[in-house]
Formats: C-alpha cells, sequence, structure tokens
C-alpha cells in the first residue's frame, strides 16, 4: 500500500528538513548513549579530542540511514489497522466526522481540485473500499501540491510523524542498546572506583545517567500513541492545504 503519510513531502535527500529531522535525528538519540561511552573511555587523549568518535559516529549514522527509514515504515500496516486506517483517510471518512460542515466543504474542494467526486455517506456505506481508494488518491494528490517550502506547516509535521514513526521502529534495539551501554558504564565505574582502571568515575556514572533517561524515553515516551498523534497533526495540517490550492491550470 501507498504511504499516506510515512515518505511524503521533502523526503528526497537525507539532509533536508525531512531527512534531518525524520531519518538522522532518530538514529543520532539511538546511538548517543554508546557515543559519549566512547568519549569517555578513550584513554590517552585530551578531553577536546575525544569527540571524534562522535563525529565518526556521524558518518556510521548517515550509512545506517535506511535502517532507520525501513524500521519506521514496516511498522505502518500494523499501526493503521490498529486506528483503523490511516489519519488522513480517516479523516475523509463520513462516519464519525465531528465537523460535518467543514468534512463537506472539504470534499467539495477535492472533487474541484482532482476531477474526482468524493463518495457520499450512502456510497461510502455500500461499498467501504472503494471509497477508502478514493480517499488514498486524493491525498496522494494533496501530498504531491505540497512538496514545497509554501507549506511549511506541512513539511514541518511530515517530519515530526516520520521522526515519531521511525522512533517506534528502533524501539526494540534503542532498549538494547541503552541498556547494555549503562551496564558497561556502570561496571567501568565500579571498576575505577576500585582503582582497576583509569577511568573517571564521574564521568561514567554520568553515562550511566544519560542511559538511564535514554531507556526511560524508549520505554515509556516511544509509544504507539506518541505516533498516532503525530501522524493525526500531520493528516488535519495536511487537509488544511486543501483551503489555499487551486485546480491545476487556473
Amino acid at each position: 500500500m501507498t504511504s499516506i503519510l510515512g515518505s511524503g513531502a521533502g523526503s528526497g535527500s537525507l539532509f533536508d528538513s525531512y531527512g534531518r529531522r525524520a531519518r538522522l535525528s532518530p538514529l543520532f538519540l539511538l546511538a548517543l548513549p554508546t557515543l559519549v561511552l566512547c568519549a569517555v573511555v578513550i584513554p590517552g587523549l585530551p578531553s577536546w579530542h575525544k569527540f571524534w568518535p562522535v563525529l565518526a559516529g556521524g558518518g556510521l549514522l548517515v550509512f545506517l540511514d535506511q535502517i532507520s527509514r525501513d524500521a519506521g515504515k514496516r511498522l505502518e500496516p500494523q499501526l493503521w489497522d490498529s486506528w483503523g486506517g490511516p489519519p488522513t483517510t480517516r479523516l475523509l471518512r463520513h462516519k464519525d466526522n465531528p465537523n460535518p460542515v467543514l468534512h463537506a466543504r472539504r470534499h467539495a474542494k477535492l472533487a474541484r481540485l482532482t476531477g474526482e467526486e468524493m463518495p457520499t455517506k450512502e456510497q461510502e456505506q455500500r461499498d467501504p473500499a472503494r471509497a477508502d481508494h478514493v480517499y488514498e488518491a486524493a491525498a496522494a494528490y494533496l501530498r504531491a501540491c505540497t512538496r514545497s517550502e509554501a507549506y511549511p506547516l506541512v513539511l514541518l509535521e511530515n517530519g515530526n510523524y516520520g521522526f515519531r514513526r521511525n522512533m517506534l521502529g528502533l524501539k526494540p534495539i534503542g532498549l538494547i542498546l541503552a541498556a547494555a551501554t549503562g551496564g558497561v558504564a556502570l561496571l567501568g565505574c565500579a571498576l575505577s572506583l576500585g582503582d582497576i582502571t583509569n577511568f573517571s568515575p564521574s564521568a561514567l556514572a554520568g553515562v550511566s545517567v544519560l542511559c538511564g533517561l535514554s531507556l526511560a524515553l524508549w520505554k515509556w515516551k516511544v509509544t504507539p500513541e506518541w505516533v498516532r498523534r503525530g501522524a493525526d497533526n500531520y493528516a488535519e495540517r495536511l487537509l488544511e492545504a486543501i483551503e489555499t490550492l487551486e485546480p491545476q491550470g487556473q
């Protein structure tokens, strides 16, 4: 199924606003505890040189970009099933729509924009699968029309949704990596307190705290509901763009 939400506006380059927010940022948060630990434990270097592993890790993040994106994309079908469909499609359906006046206005404008009549309530009830196909096609049209800086809120919320989706896709790896790094840092802290190593106990303790915070972030913040809020925000901004669009050729 073509993504209604995921890799839409602005996702062409790894270093455009979408790529930085949705693809690189999750990988940076994933690797941050381990990179900081590497910077702390490398012996015999001035402190400012110890940040070279972070820079080297940045190259690894670029290499792993597709892992971030693919991890999030694999989740979309099951997320949409649990939500009752892609958020843009749900907002275009007649059932359970909270504002019938706005809903009718959007349907009328989409019909003029796409040249495709939107399903009536009766048609949607009679053939919901076909109705969803029409709504998905309308959403695809809107995505194609809003891939520019002229729609900053659409681009922003698309990036926010992509970030949350990819974070959820990386969650199992994030939990394991934060826990493993925290364990290594705690062990190193204990050894340094016993004068077995030359590592700084306070620095390793700081890494342990960072790993604990990272674990809490992955476990309690990165959830399907968190992703859904981002998806709904993007769908709303996408549909708001209807108001400023005109049919092609006008």
